[in-house]
C-alpha cells in the first residue's frame, strides 16, 4: 500500500500516472482507491425528476413549432428569391 503525506501529493502523484501514460482507468482508479480516495457514484443513479421531464417535453414542443416557423419563413424567401430572379431575367430582356 502506497502511503503519501498529504492529499496533495497523492493527487500529484495520480496525476503524474496518467499523464505518463498510465495503463488504463482501472489502474488509475486502483491508485486512487488505494490513497484512500473512493468516487461517489450515487449522484449518477438518480432519476429524472417530474420537473426535468416537464421542462423537457416543453422544449421539444417549442423546438417543433420553431420548426414549423423556420420552413415557413423558408418557403416564403426561397419564392421571393424566384420572383427577384424573374425580375432581373426580365430587365436583361428588355
Amino acid at each position: 500500500m502506497v502511503c503519501f503525506s498529504s492529499l496533495r501529493e497523492g493527487l500529484c502523484c495520480a496525476w503524474t500516472v496518467s499523464l505518463t501514460g498510465g495503463n488504463s482507468n482501472k489502474a488509475d482508479l486502483k491508485l486512487l482507491e488505494e490513497m484512500g480516495i473512493t468516487p461517489d457514484i450515487s449522484f449518477r443513479q438518480r432519476k429524472n425528476s417530474v420537473k426535468t421531464v416537464g421542462l423537457m417535453v416543453l422544449g421539444v414542443v417549442r423546438m417543433k413549432g420553431m420548426v414549423e416557423k423556420w420552413a415557413g419563413s423558408r418557403r416564403v424567401q426561397e419564392s421571393l428569391v424566384r420572383k427577384l430572379e424573374g425580375m432581373k431575367g426580365r430587365k436583361l430582356v428588355r
